[in-house]
């Protein structure tokens, strides 16, 4: 290998003198890549957690269960984007706009009631 080919550089993440044939190299190993890309994403997460609007929703789970009537009248988000005809991400836009009220009975599912969205049917007929 000629020594003319490699190209003297620093790595970005621990500051060692690394001499690599390719010219676009940042790190001296995949470790310190790896680790600077953790870095990088950990401070857009702590970011992006301060800036969110609505808080994280939390499932209280020592609340006595809704009663079997209410729970009769709540259907899934994915149904109610078949019913309405529109993509979960408009549902949860309508959400924060404060047109239709969604539930979280598990941390991962959130459910509408049909009754709402029955009349916020006819709202729009």
């Amino acid at each position: 290998m000629n020594d003319k080919s490699k190209q003297r550089r620093t790595c970005l993440q621990c500051g060692v003198n690394i001499d690599h044939k390719r010219p676009q190299a940042k790190f001296c190993s995949k470790d310190c890549s790896q680790e600077h890309y953790n870095e990088v994403n950990r401070d857009r997460y702590k970011q992006v957690k301060q800036q969110k609007i609505i808080p994280p929703t939390k499932v209280n789970t020592e609340a006595p269960p809704p009663p079997v009537d209410v729970l009769e009248d709540l259907i899934s988000v994915s149904e109610v984007k078949k019913i309405l005809n529109v993509q979960k991400q408009t549902l949860y836009k309508w959400r924060k706009e404060g047109l239709i009220t969604l539930y979280a009975i598990t941390p991962r599912k959130q459910y509408a009631r049909r009754s709402e969205i029955v009349k916020l049917l006819k709202e729009v007929q």
